[in-house]
């Protein structure tokens, strides 16, 4: 039981971890963390709740550098008004 609770917390240090590295790559503007970062928030996956406006924030972001997902995505927010009001 007690090998099951430590690999339980290891795992969200791990998750907890690698969100911060992601954030902080998308700050220093590395345009496919911007991306990760922007598709997290859109499907609320990757133990971030789902934010269109932080989303498109992101995408937006990632696709003004050239990202090719991220200006399809942005592309199909703007289609059906999310994050974009």
């Amino acid at each position: 039981m007690k090998e099951i609770i430590i690999a339980v917390l290891a795992t969200a240090m791990i998750m907890l971890i690698k969100d911060y590295w992601l954030q902080i790559k998308a700050m220093l503007g590395i345009r496919d963390a911007q991306y990760q970062l922007g598709r997290n928030f859109r499907k609320g996956i990757n133990g971030v709740r789902p934010d269109r406006k932080e989303a498109f924030y992101w995408l937006e972001k990632a696709a003004k550098k050239g990202h090719n997902n991220a200006q399809c995505n942005i592309g199909f927010m703007k289609l059906n008004g999310e994050g974009c009001e």
